[in-house]
């Protein structure tokens, strides 16, 4: 006869199993931005960097009190989280391999990886930052591109998303200037990665017009994987979440493409 201290344990264990599989998707979940593209058109997973980010209040901080110390910590940030995830996309003429990330002038690691590894021949780099030069970080990365056998490497300097999207003027700007870089990175040579800084807002804006103009996916997953990308955790706690970013992708006339 089984006892009743057996069954409580039984319950016990079983609950925990329950709570472990939960805690544990949620884990993975958050620590691959990838795993939320469709089976059909995901990628391998890289070996390394980062598929996520996450918000690091100092970094705000010094952004408002020290723009050097705001870089030392920019530098390291991006050293840890590359915020990489990609998929393939179907565009008119052929699918291609499209990465997403934070720049990778501090883990050429993973740079070699998508060069000798995945086969990227393009990078499409999408900052013209105004906090600080970030002239050393990209000549850095580009000449490591270069000698890896990189093809082609293109840097979009007027590209911001920092439009005024309250201006319909403002935001057509914006529209034609993403459809200008999509058609770009369609033509460029090989599977391409496209960044901007941190991976979060540029690559995102671009990345998932992308994912529902031409891979035709809804926006409840295009705000999930934002979320990852942007190190959102909860309503409390939004990362550098921008819903502003989230309309233009939704409002993003496909047609253009």
């Amino acid at each position: 006869m089984i006892s009743k201290n057996f069954l409580n344990c039984y319950f016990c264990f079983g609950v925990f199993i329950i709570l472990l599989r939960f805690f544990t998707n949620e884990v993975l979940a958050f620590s691959n931005c990838g795993s939320t593209i469709p089976n059909n058109l995901r990628l391998e997973e890289l070996h390394y960097g980062t598929g996520y980010t996450q918000y690091e209040k100092e970094i705000g901080e010094a952004f408002h009190k020290d723009k050097v110390l705001f870089e030392q910590l920019f530098k390291l940030h991006v050293a840890k989280y590359s915020n990489i995830s990609g998929s393939i996309v179907n565009f008119k003429d052929s699918p291609k391999k499209i990465y997403r990330s934070a720049i990778l002038s501090e883990n050429l690691a993973l740079l070699s990886e998508l060069v000798k590894k995945k086969d990227v021949k393009s990078i499409v780099v999408l900052t013209n930052s105004k906090i600080f030069d970030i002239t050393p970080l990209i000549n850095k990365e580009q000449e490591f591109f270069s000698v890896l056998g990189g093809k082609q490497f293109n840097h979009i300097l007027n590209f911001d998303c920092d439009f005024d999207f309250k201006d319909s003027n403002e935001v057509q700007k914006a529209q034609i200037k993403v459809t200008s870089i999509i058609k770009l990175i369609a033509n460029t040579e090989g599977n391409v990665l496209i960044h901007c800084l941190g991976g979060e807002h540029r690559s995102e804006v671009v990345f998932e017009v992308m994912q529902r103009c031409l891979n035709k996916l809804d926006m409840d997953n295009i705000i999930g994987r934002y979320k990852c990308h942007t190190g959102w955790e909860n309503e409390s706690s939004i990362g550098n979440f921008r819903q502003e970013n989230i309309d233009f992708i939704w409002d993003f006339p496909c047609e253009l493409l």
